[in-house]
């Protein structure tokens, strides 16, 4: 569904297929156009059509170039589709649990600004700087508190 350039099927004459297939995506996940399936996919049969064009008359890299920007639009379609399902599932436990949903919230945002630092630090330490990644375990949680928390409340704030 992705067109992406390394996908071993862009090197057939199914990426048409795939063209035909991702333009309804894009426009049905991103709410781009209120239609019928149909039309969706006449949409996408237009690309496919317009790529087969481009392909004998522009050069390769712009035609490249348009595969990209299409794999680029897919790629945050199933983002959203992702993020629409993990906010679902943190609904889902939250009511499941009887557990106040903003406590949830906060709790699997915390976890999901965590992992980068994790992944970072553990990074740092087999880098052989220990005392650096020692460190950003605690100055980043507080510059997190003090510079995130007051511009979160300030921006917040109504000036009258």
């Amino acid at each position: 569904m992705i067109t992406y350039l390394r996908n071993p099927i862009m090197k057939t004459r199914f990426k048409y297929f795939i063209v035909v297939l991702s333009v309804p995506f894009i426009i049905h996940t991103l709410h781009l156009i209120h239609t019928s399936i149909f039309f969706m996919f006449l949409i996408g049969l237009c690309f496919a059509l317009m790529f087969i064009l481009m392909e004998m008359f522009f050069p390769k890299m712009v035609v490249d170039t348009c595969y990209e920007i299409l794999a680029i639009f897919s790629t945050i379609c199933f983002i959203a589709i992702l993020a629409e399902v993990s906010i679902d599932f943190i609904a889902f436990i939250a009511f499941y649990f009887n557990l106040e949903e903003t406590i949830v919230n906060a709790l699997f945002l915390s976890f999901g600004n965590m992992v980068g630092d994790l992944f970072g630090n553990m990074g740092l330490a087999k880098a052989g700087q220990g005392m650096m990644a020692g460190v950003a375990v605690y100055s980043g949680e507080i510059f997190n508190n003090l510079i995130g928390f007051s511009s979160g409340v300030n921006s917040a704030y109504k000036y009258e």
